[in-house]
């Protein structure tokens, strides 16, 4: 073979381009690439070589990757663009994304863009939800690469171990090589990217996993970038979750069903989802107005407030300047042009800047006052505004072109271009802040929650509690608390109700004036009126050695009063930020370190706590942010969140509070109760006579005579007192239906059917029945809006009567199933409740039980029963009159005084659609409650012979009133004529004209 030279090569590669192609790709590409991603230098010998060529070639992909990173809104768009660009550098076949998710615990993944090709279209390999393809951890390689974290390249897929070939026998495809490495964020794994079958040989080589790993710099940073923007989202839903449900959560405290809609239907929209259902869920009022700014706003309204100036120095000795929390006469912000670029988002060039007529000493853009400062001379200038949406971030400037008088197109040009980067990193870092504050702000109201639902005794623990355990995330040095008139608000002392002067005094506060005996309060007052007086501060230093110092009665010299703010915020209501306090001329901040630790206030961020009434209540106060910045809005937003919590949770406690004391009043209520209608001493004995019977007190006697009557004897003369004296519902009423109870299970051998525990249990309840009972029913107590009524949706009265039962119960000395285990007595209250309450006979034979005893007394001989059933009567006409005079209501018949006479056709109507039933269905199988049915039968004839002679009677009214109505009209018609004609007066027998 002859010498090579370059001619010769050169005419080799024109002549077999498909090799030149191959070769390029293979060896040169690769080597160029992986130059262009490690700090070594490629040397370049020939400026028109193929590895110069390739250089060029991929910065001006790497450029365009960066703008689509910058313009894209979606993630899949650029992944996809590397996807393409690195199968081809790679030779493979294929490359697939796996996205990293968690489900119910359990991480997996699944592909979001599959099976890419140099020539394949995003729509083609972007998987839709539907046809997802999901791999745990530890299913597959794509798994096991997530879970080792490792780069994977495997040269047979059939050797490995981990390989699962469920896709390509989904798929049709075969795999045989495969190149596959995570991206980490942290230790949290992101996605997995895989490479596929490498064309036209058998396995990727080692230069291939190298360029792999190194190109997938862009895919790391593309996904650490949509990763971090999607956990700020999540994060800022989730406040407002938090936020906007809580200020539902205490604005509704009666009902739990209309808290939980109000909470889930105004979050709604930060749920993100399309539908949710509730089985049994604009921003909070601001804690206080504030002034408004007059200052510059940048183009979405935002306040231009420049925190830090990082000045590059070039000319001489090359020097970086970081100033933190710039002046505003500093040398770059006194021209006003980073003001007017913020405020605008124009770019500015220009040249002989000192000549210039807009940016001048005289206009308030531009001024030589940092030339003069300095001694430097400023000709030209070319700035521009970094932004993200609307959201300008920073201002870049370029100062004074060297060797020439101004910058030109060109200049202007390549520097907004090469600031595509900047703007990516500000962008990206704003973001990662964004999240940061977002996931501080969920953590603050998250946490001060729990601790304020755990704490509902005392507002101040409550307090302390809250804002102890957010401390971590409030990113300040310090913060006090300054409690301003809280005993009323304690529960220390009551409200005053009584009368006031016209400016709203208590009456009794002007007299100590009006004798002179105390001078008249001057001071500052909140915006309702209130004094400013601080009567505790808790003080938390988080600096060093983390401390709580509490202050009781703050003298006013105290370093956290005497600057003044404190009390401004107290009277205004007004949210103040400030930043380098030691040169305020309004307020007398501390300038030097006032304690041992050597702390200096630098800035401080205070604002009012407000309770849902929009009552000052006190004084949140935050020092000094950790990492020596000003406090800036998200602060501020943070801040007012946890305060504005804080100042709901009043509401919270104070609601509590007032339960208790309601609590306490019940208890003490149903002491006076139970005093009043428990059986005394004298009663019991009136009853057991064991003086005659043994010679001594009931107490005294021996246990085995009296342990099995003594309580049953006080139980039921302790029932006894419980039924009110009214016409019906008394206790002859109630005896009765106990009485007849014990009938049933004995005389008609019911008991048969039921345990000793459950007849004791029945009976007991049918003495109980109606204990309580006021004379009206269930209707009446809705209408009238009673308690009783509010307290129990239905069944009221029956309720009632069953609490009553359980109260005397829960007396140990009235209790008679006190020797019951728990499962008995269980039994006992579930029979209590059926007895008492149910009513629907075809499930509850026990209820029906109650009911044939509850309805007795029509069974009764006529003699007895006509009379009982004439004081049923009495009782509903008593109601009737109630409806008819404090209602001004019609009452139905039934309980209509002025229908009386209708009563034997009301009992025939009762008897046959309510008595009937229930007596004939016993009578059935038990031949022993046979005189029951025949004694309602009888009665039946009674009230029906009664009904007759009435509807007779009746009769004979409606009679003689229609024989009366035809005489008159006869007489009207003046003695009538023939046929239909008419009279002789002319005028119709069947008309009269008014």
């Amino acid at each position: 073979m002859g010498d090579l030279n370059t001619e010769s090569v050169e005419k080799y590669l024109e002549n077999n381009p498909q090799f030149a192609k191959e070769y390029f790709d293979k060896k040169i590409r690769a080597e160029a690439l992986l130059a262009a991603y490690t700090d070594s230098k490629l040397e370049v010998k020939d400026a028109a070589s193929f590895k110069e060529m390739t250089q060029v070639e991929e910065s001006n992909f790497i450029f365009e990757m960066i703008k689509e990173i910058q313009t894209s809104t979606s993630l899949e768009k650029p992944i996809h663009q590397m996807l393409q660009r690195l199968a081809q550098l790679v030779r493979a076949d294929k490359c697939s994304m796996f996205l990293c998710r968690s489900r119910n615990g359990t991480p997996e993944l699944t592909t979001t863009l599959f099976n890419v090709t140099p020539t394949s279209k995003l729509e083609e390999n972007l998987v839709a939800p539907e046809a997802e393809i999901v791999f745990p951890f530890d299913v597959g390689v794509v798994g096991w690469v997530a879970h080792t974290k490792k780069t994977l390249n495997i040269p047979d897929v059939k050797k490995n171990t981990h390989f699962c070939d469920f896709v390509d026998k989904q798929t049709g495809y075969t795999t045989t090589s495969m190149l596959a490495t995570p991206i980490t964020y942290g230790k949290e794994v992101l996605a997995v990217i895989m490479a596929i079958n490498k064309i036209g040989e058998p396995e990727f080589s080692k230069a291939d996993e190298e360029l792999f790993v190194k190109y997938l710099t862009f895919a790391s940073f593309i996904l650490t970038h949509y990763h971090i923007t999607y956990l700020f989202n999540v994060e800022s839903r989730r406040s407002q979750v938090l936020l906007w449900s809580a200020s539902k959560v205490f604005e509704e405290l009666t009902d739990i069903e209309r808290q939980f809609h109000k909470a889930l239907y105004t979050v709604r929209l930060y749920l993100n989802c399309e539908r949710y259902s509730e089985f049994y869920d604009e921003w909070p009022i601001k804690l206080g107005e504030q002034e408004p700014y007059k200052g510059p706003k940048t183009p979405d309204g935002r306040e231009v407030i420049f925190y830090k100036i990082v000045d590059y120095i070039l000319h001489g000795t090359e020097e970086i300047k970081v100033i933190p929390s710039p002046p505003p006469d500093h040398w770059s912000l006194v021209s006003g042009l980073p003001t007017y670029v913020a405020e605008n988002g124009f770019i500015c060039n220009m040249m002989n800047v000192a000549a210039d007529e807009y940016f001048t000493f005289q206009n308030t853009h531009f001024c030589d006052f940092v030339d003069k400062q300095t001694g430097y001379t400023t000709t030209s200038m070319l700035a521009t505004p970094i932004t993200y949406g609307k959201e300008v971030l920073a201002v870049i400037m370029a100062i004074n072109k060297i060797g020439e008088p101004e910058f030109s197109k060109a200049d202007e040009e390549l520097f907004v271009k090469y600031l595509t980067f900047a703007s990516f990193i500000l962008t990206h870092y704003h973001i990662t802040y964004l999240f940061n504050v977002e996931s501080r702000r969920s953590q603050v109201l998250l946490w001060s929650a729990s601790k304020v639902f755990e704490e509902l005794t005392d507002i101040e623990r409550q307090f302390h509690k809250a804002l102890y355990t957010v401390r971590l995330y409030l990113n300040c040095e310090r913060y006090s608390e300054f409690y301003d008139e809280w005993p009323i608000k304690l529960g220390e002392q009551e409200p005053y109700k009584g009368p006031k002067t016209p400016d709203g005094r208590e009456f009794y506060d002007e007299w100590p004036i009006k004798l002179g005996e105390q001078e008249p309060y001057t001071g500052p007052k909140t915006p309702d009126g209130r004094e400013v007086i601080f009567y505790k501060i808790v003080d938390y230093i988080l600096h060093g050695t983390e401390e709580i110092k509490v202050i009781p009665s703050p003298p006013p010299d105290h370093w956290s009063l005497v600057s003044g703010l404190p009390t401004y915020v107290a009277e205004n209501g007004f949210i103040c930020n400030m930043m380098n306090v030691a040169a305020d001329e309004y307020f007398t901040f501390q300038k030097e370190s006032f304690d041992e630790t050597g702390w200096v206030m630098k800035n401080v961020l205070s604002l009012p706590i407000v309770n849902k009434k929009e009552e000052i209540v006190g004084i949140a106060t935050f020092y000094n942010r950790k990492d020596g910045r000003p406090f800036d809005e998200h602060d501020e937003q943070i801040t007012e969140a946890l305060t504005q919590f804080l100042g709901w949770s009043v509401l919270n406690t104070d609601t509590y509070d007032r339960l208790n004391k309601m609590e306490n009043r019940k208890d003490i209520a149903q002491e006076m109760l139970m005093y009043q209608t428990k059986c005394t001493k004298s009663e019991l004995l009136s009853v057991m006579n064991t003086l005659e019977k043994f010679n001594a007190e009931p107490e005294d006697c021996d246990p085995k005579d009296l342990i099995k009557f003594l309580v049953l004897t006080r139980w039921m003369y302790t029932v006894r007192k419980g039924y009110r004296d009214i016409t019906y519902h008394n206790w002859r009423h109630g005896f009765n239906v106990g009485q007849t109870m014990f009938s049933l299970l004995m005389t008609g051998k019911l008991k048969k059917y039921y345990t000793d525990l459950e007849a004791f249990a029945m009976v007991a309840a049918a003495f109980c029945h109606d204990i309580d009972h006021r004379g009206t029913n269930n209707l009446y107590q809705m209408k009238s809006a009673s308690p009783l009524a509010k307290l129990h949706g239905s069944s009221i009265m029956e309720r009632h009567h069953l609490e009553y039962s359980k109260t005397l119960m829960a007396d140990e000395s009235l209790n008679i199933f006190q020797n019951l285990q728990k499962r008995q007595f269980e039994t006992v209250i579930h029979l209590f409740e059926i007895a008492i309450i149910a009513t629907d006979l075809a499930l509850y034979f026990k209820a029906m039980m109650m009911t044939g005893c509850d309805l007795s007394a029509i069974t009764k001989p006529w003699e007895v029963q006509s009379k009982v059933a004439l004081m049923v009567a009495n009782e509903f006409w008593e109601q009737g009159d109630l409806e008819r005079t404090v209602l001004d209501q019609q009452p139905i018949p039934m309980m209509d005084r002025n229908k009386s006479a209708e009563l034997p056709k009301l009992q025939v109507g009762f008897i046959d659609f309510v008595c009937t039933f229930v007596y004939k269905e016993f009578s059935r199988f038990h031949k022993e409650i046979t005189p029951m049915l025949s004694g309602l039968q009888n009665n039946r004839v009674e009230w029906k012979a009664l009904a007759d002679v009435y509807e007779a009677k009746m009769k004979v009214i409606e009679e003689e009133k229609k024989k009366k109505e035809e005489e008159e009209a006869k007489k009207e018609g003046g003695g009538g004529g023939g046929g239909g004609g008419e009279s002789e007066g002319g005028k119709s027998k069947t008309c009269t004209i008014f």
